[in-house]
């Protein structure tokens, strides 16, 4: 099992280096990078009003709640001991179903 922090929230993980995301090494450098690169920019429009409302305190936070799902990519956090599946959380599986307005 690795361990890896994000600011006070530590993430214990099983980790299968031929699926981690592009410029990751296989023991998990750049692990940390990759997921600050891919939160919401501090200077998005809105994004403020956003963590507000979600009562969230960072773009990153944000993004662990939602399981760090994005749009562009396949990439998501399972929780160990919570059984999801990828076809019941996919973002775009959401947006189809749904009237949603995404600025």
């Amino acid at each position: 099992m690795n361990e890896l922090k994000f600011g006070p929230v530590v993430f214990c993980f099983f980790m299968v280096a031929e699926e981690l995301p592009v410029g990751c090494g296989s023991g998990g450098t750049g692990l940390i990078e990759w997921w600050n690169i891919r939160a919401v920019p501090d200077t998005r429009k809105g994004i403020q009003q956003v963590l507000r409302v979600l009562n969230k305190e960072t773009p990153q936070s944000l993004m662990l709640a939602a399981y760090g799902l994005s749009l562009t990519d396949h990439y998501w956090m399972q929780p160990i001991f919570k059984e999801l599946y990828w076809k019941d959380i996919n973002f775009l599986k959401m947006i189809s179903q749904r009237s949603w307005v995404i600025c």
